[in-house]
Parts: C-alpha cells; sequence; structure tokens
C-alpha cells in the first residue's frame, strides 16, 4: 500500500471512530487496529492525536467546501439558463407583438 494510501485509509478509519466516540474516548491504539496499521504507522503521518483529529476535521472541511462550490455553480448555471429563457421568450414576445403590428397595419 502506498503512504498517500495508507494515510487516507487511517484518515477515513480515524472520522469513523471519532464520530461514533467523540475526542476523548477514542486511542490512537483503536485506530491503529481498526486500520490494520501498526501504532506508528499512525504516528508516522501524524505526530499526533490531536493531529490526526485535526486531519479528520480538514478532510471533511475540504469535501464540504467542495460540495458548496459545486451546488453554488449549479445554482449559478442554473439562474442563467432561466435568464437565456427569458430573455428569448421576452423576445419572442416582442418579435410576435411586431409581426401583428405590422400585419394590422
Amino acid at each position: 500500500m502506498k503512504i498517500d494510501e495508507t494515510k487516507d485509509k487511517i484518515l477515513n478509519v480515524a472520522a469513523t471512530i471519532f464520530s461514533k466516540f467523540g475526542f476523548h474516548k477514542t486511542t490512537v491504539d483503536e485506530i491503529a487496529r481498526a486500520a490494520h496499521k501498526a501504532k506508528g504507522s499512525v504516528y508516522y503521518h501524524f505526530k499526533s492525536k490531536e493531529e490526526l483529529f485535526q486531519g479528520v476535521v480538514d478532510e471533511k472541511f475540504q469535501m464540504l467546501r467542495g460540495e458548496l462550490i459545486k451546488a453554488k455553480l449549479y445554482s449559478y448555471l442554473r439562474n442563467m439558463f432561466l435568464r437565456i429563457i427569458l430573455l428569448k421568450e421576452t423576445n419572442c414576445i416582442k418579435n410576435f407583438s411586431k409581426s401583428i403590428i405590422q400585419y394590422e397595419s
């Protein structure tokens, strides 16, 4: 397993355990055991339980940030699409009105 994969696995397992038991009741031993890694592997990637917790929080924050950006982009694109449709409808109505006026003249 590559170094980044090991770190990701530790972070994912830590996120699960922290969310179940909280920061104070979770130990690095439990995280290492659940990740099927030696305790030294955890400390290779993270200096302390606090740093590991911060890594979990940072990772989750980045995921949330990405989802918010996607949602905002989706909302922006949807609004632009609606504006285009409204402009086209408005232009169609204007053109239709002009053709009626020309027909009546």
